[in-house]
């Protein structure tokens, strides 16, 4: 490769590994079938793989489709002469097999040898009789290097008790090279690639064993754009949009994926709505059922009420389009009863700072272990998505709190450390903002709710006169729905004398749209006031007040900041005051 190599940063963690001696066993995972850059280039992450050890190791791969493959003739030639039977003593007479193998040897011929093993017990079997062999040949000897891939397949994340015997063999034999003296001192190394950490088996992530686990991380915007630059410098390519657009559209995609949307675009011009649409489908047949992406469609300003929360939002949009990543809050709560605007504002905070926008849908399974799984691949994903809001809805479901009775065998405790520990990582501030929503506050485990986790607790209440006004106003504008919005007064007192303190925000859209339709069945281009009369005496709310005022109070008792709190909600506020002063 060369002695000016830049090697990425998880080949330098890997490289730091390796000269302080800390284990002989590496698992990389994440976008191991991605390409490196290298030195101006761009080559697999298998080629590298092979060429960057290929220089001081004999290099071996092995998978279960294609079994062993050897980097070229002398690595194989070395491979099957360590393998060889021991020269025989001198009062030992040697058979002819023996003379023919070392004379074929010596001609650079393979000898009419069995085939090697495939399976994956006898390979690692056959592997440490290599390195062994290696350790105790006189005089230099290259050291190993054997890449497991597709290792999911050969230890899987099952229990012990339902793995096979080979697959339990398997597992030993990985775990004691961990911490093999003689191989770590003799320079070899054994690589196990995945994608996706969660589906090796769990004993072999445990420190104890000494594994060293490295993440090939998503390229970042700065790598796709290089990369779509370093394409169209080498070709011609139909597209509809700038590198600098694509690659803000393909965060989360591969620079594999990304290249094959630029020679899709010889057929048929690479657009927008193209990219959005291939991202979708991966990301669906990647995860399916774990996270839906969202295609943001309005920003705050398309968003009625609710000002003090918009200025807040806004105040963040400002500070990540200026780069202040620290001014960015890791976590929101937003609470309040449903139909107040909570999700709505969530994807207009996501559109106004340019970030992909996705909804973390519940990963439990039936299946032991695999709600784990499957939620680790969620994180990863968010982690190659970013920048990203997530949303979490109805939170308070996701998980049991730590002080209830669960049934789920310490499934709902170990989903939130795995949450508190992405969210707690430097590394994605700013990057992704953790947005949960809940009607019931009071469910969720305390720890959500603590400063730091949660950097803001945001109450949401059900909308005030004006508020109605405007929202009916906004609703009408962006649906592009023909009204006359001087009958909004009108329209709200109607709705106030009909439905007192029951109605929100999403009870008006619906409004709206029932008394377009009233209006167009009527042979009618524009709505009227008697079409929103009509529909509001034939609206039935869906919620009681008793039910709404509950949710607000709940809100209200977890506040994190006065500025969320509306002036006629004071009087809420001075009461709660005044009741935990008196104890």
């Amino acid at each position: 490769m060369g002695p000016e190599i830049k090697l990425p940063e998880w080949a330098q963690e890997l490289e730091e590994h390796l000269q302080a001696g800390e284990s002989a066993l590496f698992i990389l995972h994440g976008q191991v079938f991605d390409y490196v850059k290298v030195n101006g280039g761009y080559l697999p992450c298998r080629s590298f793989l092979g060429d960057w050890l290929g220089e001081e190791r004999h290099v071996v791969f092995y998978n279960l489709g294609l079994g062993l493959e050897f980097g070229d003739a002398q690595v194989e030639r070395f491979f099957r002469q360590a393998l060889a039977p021991p020269q025989p003593e001198e009062d030992e007479e040697e058979d002819v097999s023996r003379v023919r193998a070392r004379a074929l040897n010596a001609l650079g011929q393979r000898p009419g040898s069995e085939p090697l093993p495939q399976s994956p017990r006898e390979v690692l079997q056959l592997a440490e009789r290599v390195m062994t062999a290696c350790c105790n040949f006189p005089g230099p000897s290259k050291p190993l290097a054997f890449i497991l891939e597709y290792a999911e397949t050969m230890v899987p994340a099952l229990e012990l008790g339902s793995m096979t015997e080979p697959d339990r063999a398997s597992l030993v034999t990985l775990l004691r090279w961990a911490r093999h003296r003689e191989l770590i001192e003799a320079g070899h190394v054994v690589i196990l690639t995945t994608g996706n950490l969660a589906d090796l088996n769990p004993i072999l992530l445990l420190n104890r064993y000494g594994a060293q686990i490295i993440d090939v991380p998503a390229p970042e915007l700065e790598d796709r754009v290089k990369f779509i630059e370093h394409l169209l410098a080498r070709g011609k390519y139909n597209l509809a949009l700038s590198a600098q657009e694509l690659a803000n559209l393909a965060a989360g995609l591969s620079l594999r994926v990304v290249g094959q949307l630029l020679r899709q675009s010889r057929r048929k011009p690479l657009t927008m709505d193209l990219v959005r649409k291939k991202k979708k489908e991966l990301l669906r047949q990647e995860l399916v059922g774990l996270i839906e992406v969202i295609e943001p469609r309005y920003g705050l300003a398309e968003i009625g009420g609710l000002d003090p929360i918009k200025e807040y939002f806004a105040q963040i949009v400002k500070a990540i389009q200026a780069g202040e990543d620290k001014l960015v809050p890791r976590g929101i709560t937003m609470m309040g009863p449903p139909g107040v605007g909570k999700t709505a504002l969530a994807e207009a905070l996501a559109r106004d700072c340019g970030f992909n926008f996705i909804k973390l849908l519940n990963p439990r399974t039936k299946w032991v272990g695999e709600s784990e799984r499957n939620f680790l691949k969620a994180l990863q994903t968010l982690r190659s998505l970013t920048p990203v809001v997530v949303v979490e809805d109805e939170a308070d479901q996701s998980e049991h709190g730590r002080d209830e009775y669960s049934g789920d065998t310490g499934v709902s405790n170990r989903l939130r450390q795995m949450r508190f520990e992405f969210m707690g990582d430097p590394a994605i501030q700013g990057k992704v903002l953790w947005i949960r929503i809940t009607n019931r506050p009071d469910r969720l485990d305390k720890a959500d709710l603590r400063s730091g986790r949660s950097s803001e607790r945001i109450p949401f209440f059900m909308p005030d006169f004006t508020e109605k006004v405007h929202i009916l106003e906004v609703v009408a504008k962006r649906s592009d729905i023909p009204c006359d919005a001087g009958d909004f007064p009108d329209v709200v007192r109607h709705l106030e004398a009909r439905h007192p303190e029951v109605i929100t925000g999403g009870d008006l859209e619906e409004i709206v749209f029932r008394a377009y339709r009233r209006a167009r069945l009527q042979g009618r281009e524009k709505i009227e006031l008697e079409d929103f009369q009509a529909v509001i005496d034939d609206f039935l709310p869906p919620h009681q007040v008793e039910v709404l005022r509950q949710m607000e109070r709940l809100a209200l008792n977890q506040c994190s900041s006065r500025r969320f709190i509306p002036e006629r909600v004071w009087a809420w506020a001075a009461r709660r005051e005044e009741a935990e002063a008196q104890g």
